[in-house]
């Protein structure tokens, strides 16, 4: 609570604080103000020295400071394309079994408000029950016709992932699931006929933009084969995405991207020092 009394105020913010001044568009604006107001300053130690005098009034320590260039080279130096992709997407595709690869990836087209899907009722005449939802989903009508669960790279780093598949039914055939990096390389291949099994993988080097894909194919057939599996991928430079946390819809028209000076100030202003008077 803000009204609570404290005699030392923490720097960090709670998550639903941070979320909100990130996607808040009034906060956007003053940012873009804020990063507008030392544009005609040309080094950037300068530039973050300057930030910090406007948002806190006081100067950047040493530490600061560094930390304030380091965010912005990395922001520069990441491809336009990538820091606009979504970091999970969810899509269909067919799967050769022999390669383990995928021919193609298309994106589910329909949106329930809990699971993409191929239309509004299911069975999909093309794809049949292929759905992907938070915790999991089906795979399509026929054995080529796997669901993906797409996650895409925001920047270059070593990547791992965590998570369990699990196929409740002892009717059918089971269920395979497979990681791809990139569309090339299999970094993990497990079948599960009824139960559950660990899915880890690790050291994967991925630069901005490139993907992991999770594909869940049915056996011979697709008889009871609705599966939980909701990954966690970790960057060791740091970062953590949930496949299950970030799940969501259709995002709404995008506002002009946020330069790497805007996001740098937004974080500034994101932070209880300047957000909290004491």
């Amino acid at each position: 609570s803000p009204d609570t009394h404290t005699p030392q105020r923490f720097l960090t913010t709670v998550p639903q604080q941070a979320l909100y001044l990130m996607n808040s568009p009034f906060a956007a604006q003053q940012a873009r103000a804020l990063s507008q107001r030392t544009e005609k300053i040309p080094a950037a130690e300068d530039r973050v020295k300057e930030l910090y005098r406007l948002a806190f009034a006081r100067a950047a320590g040493p530490e600061e400071l560094k930390r304030g260039v380091d965010f912005i080279k990395t922001l520069e130096a990441l491809p336009v394309e990538a820091a606009l992709a979504p970091i999970w997407s969810y899509g269909s595709a067919h799967f050769d079994p022999q390669t383990r690869l995928l021919s193609s990836f298309v994106a589910l087209p329909h949106f329930t408000g809990k699971s993409w899907q191929g239309g509004a009722k299911m069975p999909d005449p093309k794809l049949g029950f292929a759905h992907l939802n938070a915790n999991g989903g089906h795979p399509g009508g026929t054995h080529d016709l796997a669901v993906v669960r797409r996650f895409t790279a925001p920047s270059d780093g070593t990547y791992r992932f965590t998570g369990t598949l699990h196929r409740a039914a002892t009717a059918g055939d089971g269920v395979r699931g497979l990681v791809v990096a990139n569309g090339t390389q299999v970094v993990g291949d497990w079948t599960v006929v009824s139960g559950e099994s660990v899915t880890a993988g690790e050291n994967i080097e991925l630069k901005a933009g490139q993907t992991l894909d999770f594909i869940l194919d049915c056996g011979g057939n697709e008889n009871s084969d609705s599966f939980q599996w909701a990954p966690v991928v970790r960057r060791s430079e740091g970062g953590e995405w949930e496949a299950k946390g970030i799940f969501g819809g259709p995002v709404g028209p995008k506002a002009k991207p946020m330069s790497p000076w805007e996001r740098y100030s937004q974080t500034l202003l994101m932070a209880n020092e300047f957000v909290f008077i004491d």
